[in-house]
């Protein structure tokens, strides 16, 4: 049972300056970021990603890789200039706006929704221009190589493709469009329970099939047909499917904007302390925060927190076919860790030595068993069980080592971070398990 409150914020209002730094980030993305990706120049050591504003150097080396057999062909024509010019002057005119929006949303809130909404349309209709950009440029090489032109060999199969800041970019355009009004209205109705509620019916069950069943599909379907080659497609769509169990938490009630700041927050952590120990070779705290983050948040939290680390932290570290694997093990170790660990969780006794055990095994029997799976599937070429268990046997030092390391980040944060969450989480009422 649920009692209703409505309540008006005052002063910065924790979801007006989410949409604040969103519209931001962008903005930001919009001039700086990688949109387009050729993924043959990067097996030649050319740069293979270019932004919005560099799309004919992309064409240029594009002609160059593809144009040894058929040389006369990847000229920007007068439609596709067109369009290119078209979209260009879209984007920048949408970076703007977004830059606007970010200040008028920040000032006066509610009342600069249309001009927020405007800004994320003009955002969505570069995204869709750049989309056509890239069927024409497909279309092109499909024609000179002797290709159809299907709707397949146009998308995830295509030559040039978007990155994940490209699809970044359309979806939360889309996000902000819809719920633009939503962010900005600092009134609220929250839903307080009036009695002890448990979530881990339906929610687990849903959990359990996204995780064991849909991902390991989307990873499937990545390397039988996309070849590894769409490895940022598949990377989003690990996120959503983390996402769907992780808010069906809030099926009775709206999340609150301090719950998802305590994930990113842990999300964060996790990849600075990657970059951190980047000179230690396999010595990294990931797997231990992602299972502190598990532990202290619940299964769905531990999921999604381990999915969004190893997309984040790879951007620094390098985005590869890897990529969707380190997700799914952090992710299952994070998801497994709260289910094992909840009835300690609830109490705010966690025994240390036990988390240590299953932090050492997860990390070896889970996150280096997959990833050297992903090796002998992506690495080798014509695969069998001699060179697949050779495979498997040199990861052990390194599957080792990180265990290890596991361990002894557990030994020195563990309790002190999940102190620090069990307390936010009883003073806030944050995410029940």
């Amino acid at each position: 049972m649920y009692t209703k409150q409505v309540t008006t914020g005052t002063g910065v209002d924790s979801w007006v300056m989410a949409l604040v730094w969103v519209c931001l980030l962008m903005a930001i993305n919009g001039i700086f970021g990688p949109w387009y990706a050729i993924p043959e120049l990067a097996y030649r050591g050319l740069p293979d990603q270019f932004s919005l504003w560099n799309i004919k150097e992309g064409v240029e080396l594009a002609r160059g890789l593809y144009g040894v057999t058929a040389p006369a062909f990847l000229y920007l024509d007068g439609v596709t200039q067109t369009l290119v010019w078209g979209t260009q002057v879209t984007a920048g005119v949408s970076c703007l706006a977004l830059m606007l929006s970010a200040g008028a949303a920040y000032r006066w809130k509610g009342k600069s929704t249309l001009l927020v909404r405007i800004s994320a349309l003009l955002c969505l209709m570069s995204v869709v221009g750049s989309a056509a950009i890239l069927a024409c440029l497909n279309g092109s090489i499909n024609h000179a190589m002797g290709q159809p032109n299907t709707f397949w060999n146009l998308t995830v199969f295509s030559h040039m493709q978007f990155t994940g800041f490209a699809c970044a970019q359309g979806v939360t355009s889309v996000v902000v469009l819809v719920g633009a009004g939503r962010l900005l209205d600092t009134q609220r109705a929250s839903y307080v329970s009036a009695m002890p509620t448990r979530y881990l019916g339906r929610r687990t069950r849903l959990a359990v099939g996204m995780i064991f069943v849909a991902v390991p599909m989307l990873i499937a379907f990545g390397i039988l047909f996309l070849k590894g080659r769409s490895y940022y497609f598949i990377s989003i769509c690990v996120i959503g499917a983390a996402m769907l169990p992780f808010f069906a938490a809030f099926e009775d009630r709206g999340p609150q904007a301090r719950e998802m700041v305590l994930i990113s927050s842990l999300v964060v952590i996790a990849t600075a302390g990657r970059g951190i120990f980047f000179m230690l070779p396999h010595f990294k705290p990931v797997t231990a925060l992602v299972i502190v983050a598990g532990i202290g948040l619940g299964a769905e939290a531990g999921f999604l927190t381990g999915a969004l680390t190893g997309f984040v932290s790879n951007f620094l570290f390098g985005q590869g076919p890897w990529t969707p694997w380190q997700m799914f093990a952090f992710g299952i170790i994070g998801f497994l860790a709260g289910l094992f660990f909840e009835k300690p969780a609830r109490q705010g006794n966690v025994p240390l030595v036990r988390v240590c055990m299953y932090g050492f095994l997860a990390t070896v029997g889970i996150y280096g068993l997959l990833l050297d799976t992903s090796t002998a599937l992506s690495l080798l070429d014509g695969l069998t069980w001699s060179s697949a268990l050779a495979c498997y046997v040199a990861g052990v030092p390194v599957n080792v080592t990180h265990g290890v390391a596991t361990v002894l980040f557990l030994l020195v944060a563990a309790r002190p971070m999940l102190g620090k969450i069990h307390r936010i989480r009883k003073k806030y009422g944050l995410l029940p398990m």
